[in-house]
């Protein structure tokens, strides 16, 4: 079985201060085959945050985020 996280508009630090403690707690390194994300991570760590969960991150960049490159 596989397991893909696909998720965006976290808009973090601006909107949220930080992901969900309660989906956060399910986010476990190795578990993720692979992370989609839409857009508007808006900053570099929650890159590298989902980088950590999964090494296959797949990224559109949104009108909000950083340079990441």
């Amino acid at each position: 079985m596989v397991l893909v996280l696909a998720l965006g508009d976290l808009h973090i630090p601006h909107r949220a201060a930080d992901l969900p403690p309660k989906f956060k707690s399910m986010l476990v390194p190795g578990m993720i085959q692979h992370v989609f994300c839409t857009g508007n991570l808006c900053i570099k760590e929650v890159q590298d945050y989902l980088k950590t969960l999964c090494p296959d991150l797949h990224i559109t960049r949104g009108e909000y985020d950083e340079d990441t490159r």
